[in-house]
């Protein structure tokens, strides 16, 4: 896939109304949509890529799935911490 971030942004507001009309499986398709653009396009480590994360986590979470949500919570989290600049008081 091409990289074209102004595309993920788009899929997050799409995935975001769909979240918002509590069309869970919708929101995640979105969601995880957009993620696959910005890991086409962006380092690793990126927090934008942290922030699809966390998305997907919140809507495991609407979804009732605690488990799941908590794993994308520390993928975030990680990634995060990572982006972080050397030195950087956590």
């Amino acid at each position: 896939s091409s990289c074209e971030l102004d595309i993920a942004l788009c899929l997050d507001s799409m995935a975001s109304s769909y979240q918002g009309l509590q069309n869970y499986s919708e929101a995640m398709s979105f969601y995880e949509e957009a993620l696959n653009f910005k890991r086409a396009c962006l380092p690793d480590n990126h927090p934008h890529i942290a922030k699809s994360l966390n998305l997907i986590g919140i809507v495991h979470l609407l979804n009732k799935d605690t488990e799941k949500a908590l794993n994308f919570y520390l993928s975030s989290l990680e990634m995060y911490q990572a982006s972080l600049p050397e030195g950087h008081p956590d």
